[in-house]
């Protein structure tokens, strides 16, 4: 309600970064949703792009085919060339048979940044084999992740410039060498393990201008 309050006033601009926090209790999450999507189809009336960034914090729905859901109106009513999610997870751990979700199209996307998502491996490859984003230029992953899921994803994304992994642990390895093409790929980031996955699995090496590989020690007593 004050978001809609708010786009009605004179004060109304464009802004850096919309950040969303949403409620602690799942149960309150649908409702949040629906209020944040009218707000973001009021936004189709503007005649710019009203936020570069949009972050959607703690974002827990009950299914995958709600968080595409918003997603899809966020990016297409505020043009965001950055989208920020963390701590996401959502319950349904697979697809069901029938279920026909298609592509989601983030047609203006170059960044996409996912921190400390609470996803099984198999979430993983559902949500990533979902995403489209033909001008991503930035990758960043912090928290636990699938490498499997990641680099199914990147083959979709040969123009990715930047790969980032922070206090990234992998749920499974890619086990697989070639296929991969990242022409554009100038600065990597990650586990030596994360490293070794994605440079394997390019047929050609890139000129990588920065690699960074730093190893996340074991906690002491």
């Amino acid at each position: 309600m004050a978001l809609g309050v708010w786009c009605l006033s004179p004060a109304f601009a464009a802004k850096e970064m919309l950040f969303c926090n949403f409620n602690f209790d799942p149960d309150w999450v649908p409702l949040e949703t629906q209020w944040l999507c009218k707000f973001f189809t009021s936004l189709l009336l503007q005649p710019m792009t009203i936020f570069c960034c949009v972050c959607l914090h703690n974002l827990q729905t009950q299914t995958l085919q709600d968080s595409l859901d918003l997603f899809k109106i966020t990016a297409h009513s505020t043009c965001c060339c950055c989208l920020d999610i963390t701590g996401m997870s959502f319950q349904d751990s697979q697809c069901k048979k029938g279920n026909l979700m298609s592509y989601l199209i983030l047609e203006y996307l170059e960044e996409l940044r996912f921190y400390d998502c609470n996803l099984s491996t198999q979430q993983w490859m559902n949500l990533l084999s979902k995403l489209c984003a033909p001008s991503l230029r930035k990758l960043t992953i912090v928290g636990e992740t699938s490498m499997v899921a990641v680099h199914h994803f990147l083959c979709q994304h040969p123009n990715v410039h930047v790969i980032c992994f922070r206090l990234c642990t992998a749920k499974d390895a890619t086990l697989c060498s070639g296929g991969l093409k990242l022409p554009l790929l100038s600065s990597l980031k990650g586990s030596p393990s994360q490293a070794l996955d994605l440079l394997q699995a390019l047929p050609l090496q890139p000129t990588i201008g920065k690699l960074v590989i730093k190893c996340v020690l074991p906690a002491t007593s």
